[in-house]
């Protein structure tokens, strides 16, 4: 609206002052006005408290919209904006910096300090991304350095081939890593991954990278015990996990206090990487469920938000197995459950999407033992998510997720809940289930043999890309 000439005025708090300023300047509208309605979040107030502080700001208002230009609304433009460094940090850093030290250790020291200063690092050690380091990266992949892969939001970054080099090496991977790290940034830049929500959710969703195919085998990924990591035998998950992460931050411009506004954080967004175990699936792996050849490699973009292990050493029937299972999905307190009842989000993906389209997936890890124990009874996977599905509902008045609260204080006078689900806030006790449908269950095997299985609830849709050797 303001690009086009109309005056606008946005209503915000002061925990997103920061983020609603970096927001304009990536849309091109870097003096978008604004006023501070509350230091907190809004949704947590009453409606009159609400209504009061509304109506104290109503003359900032009146002053910020006759204040409007549209020739300076008309002046700025995305082209404009091509360095994040300068746009969201002021920063004029050449392509190329040399730290000096007393020796090698002292200038690597000082780099890392300086780095983690402006907010390029994790807060663990980088490795320095030397030209000689980034040209051999580079060997992992037949494509130009200068190719964009593709353009990551939130702050619409120019994804090149030779930018995911550098923060490759500077998580520590090798030129082997490489292709599946490009296939993982072709999966999160896929609309119906909605990376911008994910990126600046005050939610802690990170993307989680699982790999199937031949390349497992060949580049040393964990599929099997602690293949989450920590340690050597997940050295490579590692790693290309923290790749991703550092993607995210110092190419797509998610930057913690920015446009990363995560309420408590989260060890997963350090790094999110395993393997599916395809030798001890009892079912097709996940990439052939998905499309492609059982000798094709490929890797798919879930968004992890919480991960809960579910131990049960004792079952042995599949149906009390499986309600047991159903029971950790049911989870009110994460917004993707009842996610499936809620509108579009058009501010973060602005696409048409179909409610089909607008929905959230969960993954379902199972150990090697839990799988064999259901196919050794005749159970196959699509049975498998047919049961989740049927098990895994809870009454309306829990308030399932985000969508599901709203539901309960509004009513079906509110702008999270779809018109043709408003009618369930009249009837507290109907069970509704916790995903769309069966579909929404992806499940793979993975970890060691013994009796714990994982629930990963995220959010989004889950995108298979096939990686490129």
């Amino acid at each position: 609206m303001e690009q086009s000439g109309v005056a606008t005025v946005g209503f915000i708090s002061k925990t997103f002052e920061h983020d609603f300023q970096t927001s304009a300047k990536v849309f091109g509208v870097p003096g978008l006005p604004y006023v501070i309605v509350a230091e907190r979040a809004l949704p947590t107030m009453g409606p009159d408290e609400i209504g009061r502080r509304v109506e104290g700001v109503v003359d900032q208002v009146i002053d910020r919209l006759t204040a409007f230009s549209p020739s300076a609304a008309e002046g700025a433009s995305h082209e404009e904006l091509v360095n994040l460094g300068t746009t969201l940090f002021g920063l004029e850093v050449p392509d190329t910096e040399i730290f000096e030290g007393s020796d090698q250790l002292d200038a690597w020291s000082k780099m890392n300090a300086t780095y983690l200063e402006r907010g390029w690092g994790d807060g663990f050690p980088l490795v320095p991304a030397t030209p000689e380091l980034v040209g051999a990266m580079l060997t992992g992949t037949k494509r130009s350095p200068q190719e964009t892969i593709a353009v990551l939001e939130p702050c619409f970054g120019i994804a090149t081939v030779e930018k995911l080099a550098v923060n490759a090496v500077m998580a520590g991977c090798k030129p082997e890593h490489l292709p599946v790290l490009i296939a993982a940034v072709e999966a999160i830049s896929d609309p119906l991954y909605e990376l911008r929500h994910v990126a600046m959710s005050t939610s802690p969703y990170t993307p989680m990278l699982v790999i199937n195919g031949p390349i497992v085998q060949r580049i040393g990924l964990n599929s099997g015990m602690a293949c989450l990591g920590p340690g050597a035998p997940s050295a490579v998950n590692t790693v290309i996990g923290r790749a991703l992460r550092l993607i995210l931050m110092n190419v797509s411009g998610n930057y913690v206090g920015i446009t990363d506004l995560d309420t408590l954080g989260d060890p997963n967004k350090y790094s999110m990487c395993l393997a599916e175990r395809e030798e001890e699936n009892p079912w097709e792996p996940l990439h052939v469920e998905r499309g492609y050849r059982k000798d094709q490699s490929t890797v798919t973009a879930f968004v992890a938000n919480v991960n809960i292990t579910h131990a049960d050493h004792y079952t042995t029937e599949p149906v009390p197995f499986l309600r047991r299972l159903a029971s950790v999905v049911c989870n009110p307190g994460v917004t993707a459950t009842g996610w499936w009842m809620g509108r579009p989000q058009k501010d973060i993906n602005p696409m048409d999407l179909k409610p089909d389209d607008y929905d959230h997936d969960c993954l379902i890890i199972l150990c090697p033992n839990h799988a064999r124990m259901l196919a050794l009874q005749g159970w196959a996977k699509p049975g498998v998510k047919e049961a989740l599905h049927l098990f895994a509902k809870m009454p309306v008045r829990e308030g399932p997720g985000l969508v599901g609260t709203a539901l309960l204080r509004y009513g079906n006078d509110n702008s999270k809940v779809r018109n043709e689900w408003g009618w369930l806030a009249d009837y507290p006790d109907l069970e509704v289930p916790a995903y769309r449908s069966p579909d929404s269950y992806q499940i793979i095997v993975a970890g060691a043999d013994s009796q714990k299985s994982m629930v990963v609830l995220g959010g989004k849709k889950a995108i298979t890309r096939l990686i490129e050797e």
